[in-house]
């Protein structure tokens, strides 16, 4: 390898480097955000859900400019190990650099990976507090409204008789 293209490749690990603590940083930030969405949940506040939603909403940005950026040093990279962007690894980048910017990208990666099956596990146990909420929240409407089912009953010689609905509140104006 030329020493140009060493000190080209221990930029662009540098610069990866610098993306993979800004990757771990929104990550953290986002484990953070399902901690305070199941509380205000659980608490029904309103107003902390939509401050989330807020901040949901104006983070697609940077997420899309972090993509960008991750676009532009994959093919960086590419040019450098002589392949295209899409074949670009951080195990092949640490092939090529010398022991202790091998040790730091592995590391980073390694951080990375790990917050990011802590992210599989929060999603997920998010999803399921939501879905739960929704099921009970259809359950007590379907009681106090109705289900829209007749229901049978018996009288006491044993006829059948068919009765409307007869949820908590009447829908009928």
């Amino acid at each position: 390898m030329t020493e140009q293209r060493a000190i080209m490749l221990k930029q662009a690990a540098a610069q990866l480097n610098e993306f993979l603590d800004q990757q771990a940083e929104s990550i953290r930030r986002t484990l953070r955000q399902f901690d305070v969405l199941r509380g205000a949940v659980i608490h029904r506040d309103e107003t902390l859900m939509t401050e989330l939603a807020e901040q949901v909403d104006a983070q697609n940005q940077e997420r899309q400019d972090a993509d960008k950026r991750r676009e532009a040093l994959c093919r960086q990279l590419g040019e450098l190990l002589g392949c295209d962007a899409w074949q670009v690894n951080i195990t092949a980048i640490c092939g090529l650099l010398d022991s202790e910017d091998r040790a730091e990208l592995e590391d980073k990666r390694r951080v990375v990976k790990e917050l990011v099956s802590r992210l599989k596990i929060e999603r997920e146990g998010t999803e399921l507090l939501l879905r739960e909420c929704e099921r009970m929240n259809r359950a007590i409407l379907n009681e106090m409204m109705g289900s829209g089912r007749r229901t049978m009953t018996y009288t006491r010689r044993g006829v059948t008789q068919n009765e409307a609905p007869g949820g908590m509140m009447s829908v009928r104006l």
